[in-house]
């Protein structure tokens, strides 16, 4: 009985158990997330990339299948927690930096770009799965927490990027600048890196990385820009037509350089790797341009209006150089009414004027303010001074230097200083390289320059970069003077030193990436000197005795004089004296006792060329060895050598003969007069 009791309370037990559970109220209970997928088509369908026209009108583009291929297509996949109303993702929302993976030498044109287009069609993405997630927040990859409204400022601030619309709030990061804390801690940082900031929302920022060479390649230096491709021309068509369509529709981005702070300075970073720069004064009524590039030409109109503004009743271009693609925008500049009506020309005076379809674009706007070597000029609120580097890049071309914010923009002088298509010195004009170097060194120390930015590196560079250019043009140089046929070739000077084969071998099997170009400088030299033949004016073919001084007088240049070679041997200088006039060899007697009989060629080299010439050396008769004690002995069997008669000797002899004959004469007569005498 007590067990059937017991058994019936248990089964009580687990009844009321079970029926406690059903009623549990469900809000208690967690269902489980789910996985929601967004479209990757539908958002990158979505993107629009403007083509401005030269009329002022704009073509909307789409992403091109080529383009397609350079990004990431996946499916964004998000966790959906119904319960707390989140969408969790596999990308960062804030705090973000789109570094870039590119390698100088080895990767292909405009990876940060594909970079950028990756994450905007991300974000894309991550708006699409809000659609139906009302209320729901997002969680990213680092646990940030954003709101709807949050993604949509960033979108609004990606779709600035995209259209590189000068409004963009960008900004320059000081941090990656080669000088700073930061940079010396954080590895991934340095070269251009910009942070664009919401307009409406401080707290929506992103910073993101630009290549140095170019956000959408370089036409002018590799012909590997894609500005065709990314304003949707087919590939063959944008290959082909590749320079002409990067004039046209390359574009730039308005960054704020924050290391100048008497003006409002802003880099133009073109996408093909031009960085014009205007300072605007505080006021906004006065604004300096530094270069306008030739690219770009059917905004830079517009982007210049944008950033002077509406104030400035004074604008002065300086040009760092003739060459047109620093300059040929000025005839662009030109037909905008307002523009040229402000516009005065700033001109190395000793420079050669930029013609271009039969038109002076330095008269042209009927203003012109020429600069001598070494000019200060003060305008926009900041002082500046010309240094003028001549017989380099170009015949009297030169820098500007902001002498209160200590930056040298250094234009073209010095190279590119980027790795590969920066650099490339003719050994004609090596000497005047050198000098334009040490110029440069000399005027960054006496004005402590803290930076350069060149006319092809948007980044602030470190001026040490004058004194590497320097040493691998005096490696060049002793590289020609030991061997005048030396043919050049590309020499990289790393961290201050020429690197060795090994090293080159490497850095082009590896590329580099931007933050080790900025330890880097290399030049391509080649050899243009045409050797001359010179001639012998003196001693040519000419014939010598062993043991006899033997000289040759020829006309090339004493102070190019190198060595001499002899039947194809470098002879030591101990062997032979080298005097001007305008070049004589003397070969010494020690030496040319040890020349064989017979024919022989020497070979006078100088650095910029060489005279070869035979001549005949016969054994010297005159000169008799002195005999040893032991050879005074005649030994059996051999020959007494019979003295050597000479016309001296004979002389001698006909006058003892013709004596001879006059004493018995003489004599005769004497007798025949005594014999005479004595008979009569």
């Amino acid at each position: 009985m007590e067990k059937n009791r017991f058994t019936k309370l248990f089964v009580k037990t687990l009844l009321a158990s079970a029926l406690a559970i059903t009623f549990i109220p469900m809000q208690n209970v967690h269902a489980a997330e789910t996985d929601v997928t967004a479209s990757y088509e539908d958002a990158v369908n979505s993107i629009i990339i403007p083509r401005y026209e030269a009329d002022g009108t704009k073509t909307n583009q789409k992403v091109s299948d080529y383009l397609k291929t350079h990004l990431d297509t996946k499916n964004l996949t998000a966790k959906k927690d119904d319960d707390h109303q989140t969408l969790t993702v596999d990308i960062q929302l804030k705090d973000v930096y789109l570094a870039s993976e590119y390698l100088n030498g080895i990767s292909q044109a405009g990876t940060s770009y594909f970079n950028m287009l990756n994450y905007y069609t991300n974000v894309k993405q991550v708006k699409q799965l809000l659609k139906n997630c009302n209320n729901y927040s997002v969680i990213d990859n680092k646990g940030h927490k954003v709101t709807a409204e949050y993604i949509d400022q960033l979108l609004e601030l990606l779709d600035q990027i995209n259209a590189m619309d000068p409004k963009t709030n960008l900004q320059y990061d000081v941090n990656s600048a080669y000088d700073t804390e930061a940079f010396k801690k954080d590895s991934t940082i340095g070269g251009t890196d910009v942070i664009a900031t919401s307009q409406s929302n401080p707290d929506v920022q992103i910073k993101f990385h630009i290549d140095s060479h170019g956000y959408w390649g370089y036409d002018l230096g590799a012909h590997d820009s894609i500005t065709g491709t990314v304003m949707g021309f087919d590939d063959k068509s944008a290959y082909d037509k590749q320079s002409e369509l990067t004039k046209q529709y390359a574009n730039f981005f308005t960054i704020k350089m924050p290391n100048v702070t008497t003006s409002n300075c802003y880099m133009l970073n073109a996408t093909d790797l031009e960085n014009p720069i205007i300072y605007v004064s505080k006021d906004g009524k006065e604004a300096l341009m530094i270069d306008v590039d030739m690219y770009g030409e059917n905004v830079i109109n517009n982007v210049i209006k944008e950033v002077i503004g509406s104030q400035c009743t004074s604008l002065k271009i300086f040009c760092t150089h003739m060459h047109g693609d620093h300059v040929n925008n000025l005839l662009k500049i030109y037909e905008d009414k307002r523009l040229k009506d402000i516009t005065t020309v700033v001109w190395p005076k000793n420079e050669p004027h930029t013609v271009l379809n039969g038109q002076d674009l330095v008269t042209l706007f009927g203003k012109v303010q020429y600069v001598e070597d070494m000019e200060k000029f003060s305008f926009a609120g900041t002082q500046f001074q010309f240094i003028e580097i001549p017989d380099e890049h170009t015949k009297a071309g030169g820098q500007l230097a902001d002498l209160d914010n200590k930056v040298n923009y250094v234009g073209d002088t010095l190279g590119a200083q980027v790795h590969l298509g920066g650099t490339n010195v003719s050994m004609s004009t090596l000497d005047n390289w050198i000098n334009g170097a040490q110029k440069t060194e000399k005027y960054t120390r006496d004005n402590g320059i803290q930076y350069f930015i060149g006319g092809h590196t948007p980044y602030l560079n470190n001026p040490k970069f004058a004194t590497w250019v320097k040493t691998a043009c005096e490696y060049a140089k002793e590289q020609y003077l030991a061997d005048s046929s030396w043919k050049g070739g590309m020499v990289i000077v790393e961290k201050g030193k020429v690197v060795s084969g090994e090293r080159l071998g490497e850095i082009f099997k590896k590329g580099l990436t931007d933050r080790e170009e900025l330890d880097i400088a290399s030049v391509n030299f080649r050899n243009d000197l045409s050797k001359k033949e010179y001639e012998i004016t003196e001693g040519d073919s000419q014939i010598a005795k062993q043991g006899s001084e033997i000289k040759f007088k020829t006309n090339g240049d004493f102070s190019k004089f190198q060595k001499i070679m002899i039947d194809d041997q470098v002879i030591d200088s101990q062997n032979y004296t080298v005097e001007k006039g305008s070049t004589i060899i003397t070969l010494h007697k020690d030496f040319t006792k040890t020349l064989k009989v017979g024919k022989h060629t020497i070979t006078i080299v100088f650095s910029d060329g060489q005279v070869v010439t035979e001549f005949q050396v016969e054994e010297n008769t005159l000169v008799t060895p002195t005999p040893k004690p032991e050879d005074t002995t005649n030994p059996e069997g051999t020959e007494v050598p019979k003295p050597v008669t000479t016309s001296d000797n004979s002389q001698i002899m006909l006058y003892m003969v013709v004596g001879g004959i006059s004493l018995l004469m003489i004599g005769g007569y004497e007798f025949k007069k005594y014999y005479t005498h004595k008979h009569n």
